[in-house]
């Protein structure tokens, strides 16, 4: 597949793709189909499959060198979504999770605190309990309406 390879940088390392990439930063290259119309593919995967045949179906190819525009086969192998996510994290690309409650640092009351104002809920106005807790009205009914905290019964 000398089209393929004509877009190549190789070099010792990663062989860097040079034709067009998707927006995220992946090769893409046009795979002539059987009924001589072209599918756009991640080149990635297109090179995994000149060097090692067919990838399985529901598979990934994942890059152990973290370079999406690489292609060369040595950098690449076959894996599934949940060893592609757990390589992420180990490596850390992944975002970090949201941080509910108390681990949130911007977090104005405690877990017991918003137990304490549920129970409290409607024998007082919003304000009242806003007061009594040195914070907003809004964040009260928000901790009322469960549109946060909602982990906390």
């Amino acid at each position: 597949m000398d089209r393929f390879w004509s877009k190549v940088d190789k070099t010792d390392g990663c062989w860097n793709w040079l034709a067009a990439k998707f927006h995220h930063g992946y090769g893409c290259f046009g795979v002539k189909q059987t009924n001589g119309k072209y599918k756009i593919c991640y080149a990635h995967r297109v090179s995994y499959e000149l060097k090692n045949g067919p990838i399985p179906d529901g598979m990934n190819v994942l890059h152990s060198c973290d370079n999406r525009a690489c292609v060369n086969p040595a950098h690449l192998s076959v894996g599934t979504q949940a060893e592609n996510v757990a390589d992420a994290a180990r490596k850390g690309r992944m975002k970090s999770a949201p941080m509910y409650g108390e681990k949130n640092p911007g977090a104005k009351l405690t877990e017991e605190e918003v137990k304490k104002i549920r129970a409290i809920g409607k024998s007082k106005s919003q304000a009242a309990i806003a007061r009594d807790f040195g914070v907003t009205q809004t964040l009260i009914g928000h901790v009322l309406r469960r549109s946060i905290w909602r982990h906390v019964p």
